[in-house]
């Protein structure tokens, strides 16, 4: 291990360098418990604020008058799965969805988030929050929330888009597509490599490609089942990628010999057969299958 591993490694862990470099199983094992006792500890804390956060909305939405969370969450064409888990503390709520839920229901992101006042559901109303008013109570006191003016339905349209962006992976939201192309198996089959001409293209994410397959948009084709393949169906598309070295892939191949293609587990193929042309890796399939 080198002087850069060490310090990489030192840092990942929060210990000294000297714990890396010249191990002391038994520093190493306190410094492994300490690590542990405080991963523990914020995983407690951001539960907890998962909690404030789940009982300041349920409050709002009790305060603007929706006894129901999965009949508010419906009004407000939110998931209801989504908006419960939010209420019940089960999953934290991002900034783009707490601006979203402070436009519908008319309350502060500060005070949904951090609990500071005002809360945007009036001054009265505020007073009794600090008075320590609960949950149960709340329907008696809602002749005290204030109204508030809704906003657009442009503004809420694009709060949902960044809703929508927050939620996706940060390489998938900035990420843009290439075109793969389409070609006919039948094509493939009489003309090999050459029919790749096809202008026929799916439009794929960069970022999506390089993460889930491992390659890039320009090495893969895909194939469409215009005949039967192994166990594919007429109608179905193979995603090959044809920069895999397919002799250390896994999974099933595509292959081309005397005009026939045929779909083959990477151990069943004779690699040696001079009259057989791998055409790369099946990365995915998709299943757009017709019955004929």
């Amino acid at each position: 291990m080198d002087e850069d591993d060490v310090r990489r490694y030192a840092e990942g862990f929060g210990v000294p360098i000297k714990t890396i470099a010249q191990p002391d199983q038994r520093k190493i094992g306190q410094a492994l418990k300490t690590l542990e006792a405080k991963e523990l500890k914020n995983s407690e804390k951001a539960k907890a604020k998962r909690k404030e956060v789940g009982g300041r909305l349920k409050l709002a939405r009790l305060a603007r008058g929706w006894d129901s969370g999965s009949g508010a969450a419906r009004q407000l064409k939110i998931a209801t799965q989504t908006f419960l888990g939010h209420e019940n503390g089960r999953n934290s709520v991002s900034m783009s969805a707490a601006r979203l839920y402070g436009a519908l229901l008319g309350v502060r992101v500060a005070w949904l988030m951090d609990a500071q006042l005002p809360s945007g559901l009036g001054r009265s109303f505020d007073d009794q929050l600090q008075k320590g008013l609960k949950l149960e109570d709340i329907p008696q006191y809602r002749h005290l929330v204030a109204p508030f003016r809704a906003p657009s339905s442009a503004q809420i349209s694009a709060l949902r888009a960044e809703v929508r962006e927050e939620s996706m992976p940060g390489w998938l939201s900035k990420d843009r597509p290439d075109l793969v192309r389409e070609i006919d198996a039948s094509a493939l089959a009489e003309l090999g490599f050459e029919a790749l001409g096809s202008d026929r293209c799916w439009p794929f994410p960069k970022g999506f490609v390089r993460t889930a397959f491992r390659t890039s948009t320009n090495a893969l084709v895909v194939v469409a089942c215009d005949k039967v393949i192994g166990q594919s169906r007429r109608g179905d598309r193979l995603v090959v990628d044809t920069s895999a070295d397919v002799a250390k892939a896994k999974g099933e191949v595509l292959t081309l010999k005397r005009g026939a293609l045929g779909l083959w587990k990477v151990q069943d193929v004779d690699f040696s057969d001079a009259e057989l042309t791998v055409v790369g890796q099946i990365v995915a399939y998709l299943s757009m299958a017709v019955e004929r």
